[in-house]
């Protein structure tokens, strides 16, 4: 789908204002987006996620609970606009991201917004995410700081288990979004954060929304869902 075809796509989704800006953004300009942060885009995906418009009740819920928490942690961090937006409200940060095009936009903007201090952000999926090959499509781009990376569409990546890092003392919220890996990633968050407190916010189904709350003891409940997709993201008090 081109350009146009996205925004003609967009339209219906968040209005005509936004699609228009959408289609004549400068991909290597940079933003502010309307959550205080700025952004180099880099790709169509970069412009879409960083000004909130593709989860954006997601982001809008995120954003005015984020007051509530002590740290944040994103696993399957795309590229990285959970992160500034915790950053820009002074919350510190961690995510895992193991496509290298986005850990790559992700790394740029945190350096841009120098949240450096606020955000860890690692090129590795945590380890029951990993097949033993990740087939991932990266997009070949302008953006000055993707040259570097080679477009191909099979790459192996190292994994990690999750880390409790220095600043994550009191309740944080913790988001996934790791295209069905849910129940995996929570059994290690269990076994390697075990005296850590969080909330979740999950992308996942109503078929498998049960089995997280009864693996969690969390109640969840809808945030948002999108027509013609299965899933939905939750939001998981525990």
């Amino acid at each position: 789908m081109g350009r146009l075809g996205k925004a003609l796509r967009l339209a219906r989704q968040v209005g005509v204002v936004d699609a228009v800006r959408f289609l004549f953004a400068d991909l290597e300009k940079v933003y502010v987006s309307r959550y205080g942060y700025r952004f180099v885009p880099f790709t169509d995906g970069g412009w879409l996620y960083y000004n909130g418009l593709l989860e954006k009740k997601t982001f809008e819920f995120i954003a005015s609970r984020l007051s509530m928490y002590s740290w944040f942690m994103d696993v399957g961090a795309g590229y990285g606009e959970y992160l500034l937006l915790a950053a820009s409200n002074n919350v510190p940060a961690v995510g895992y991201e193991p496509n290298p095009v986005m850990y790559a936009v992700a790394d740029f903007n945190i350096r841009l917004n120098k949240y450096e201090g606020l955000v860890k952000l690692y090129n590795k999926p945590i380890c029951s995410m990993l097949k033993a090959t990740l087939r991932v499509p990266i997009p070949i781009t302008r953006g000055s700081i993707l040259r570097g990376v080679e477009p191909v569409v099979t790459y192996r990546v190292d994994c990690m288990v999750p880390r409790k890092e220095e600043f994550m003392n009191g309740r944080g919220l913790v988001k996934i979004d790791v295209e069905g890996y849910e129940e995996a990633v929570i059994d290690l968050l269990k076994k390697y954060l075990a005296e850590t407190m969080y909330d979740l916010v999950v992308e996942s189904t109503d078929e498998r929304i049960g089995t997280i709350e009864a693996a969690t003891n969390c109640y969840c409940t809808e945030i948002e869902s999108w027509k013609g997709w299965r899933v939905k993201n939750y939001y998981c008090m525990c």
